[in-house]
């Protein structure tokens, strides 16, 4: 008798890694967008060493054809210093509550800021992280 595989393969990739090449945790954070002089705050649903998704309300089709790259600051529970993201919007998608959700890949980001994000979403994904992120 063979051994029982997933229906979907056995080459399949695990939930949290499908469509973005790293893991991804559901997370309780903040990320600030620095536009010109104006920061907006907004709330991250998830994030990986690729990109996040945030709850966006101020989201227009206009705002993402004029704006091509974003710049934005992430601070990450047990770090002195923000990390300074470069990104693009990628999708847009509701969120599990239906709220507007904007998909932002990471773009030229340095392999210690990578691997910081990594480190940081392996310990939620491990349960390390969560009394952290959830803000407890």
């Amino acid at each position: 008798m063979t051994p029982r595989t997933n229906s979907a393969g056995p080459n399949r990739k695990s939930p949290h890694e499908e469509r973005r090449g790293a893991p991804r945790a559901r997370v309780n954070l903040f990320v600030t967008e620095l536009r010109g002089q104006d920061t907006f705050r907004h709330p991250v649903v998830y994030l990986s060493a690729t990109g996040m998704l945030i709850r966006d309300a101020s989201f227009t089709l206009d705002r993402i054809l004029d704006t091509p790259e974003l710049d934005l600051d992430l601070r990450l529970p047990g770090r002195r210093s923000n990390v300074h993201i470069r990104g693009r919007i990628a999708h847009v998608e509701p969120t599990e509550q239906g709220e507007p959700g904007v998909g932002i890949e990471f773009l030229g980001l340095s392999k210690k800021d990578s691997e910081t994000i990594d480190a940081y979403v392996q310990g939620v994904l491990d349960g390390r992280a969560a009394e952290r992120s959830s803000g407890r």
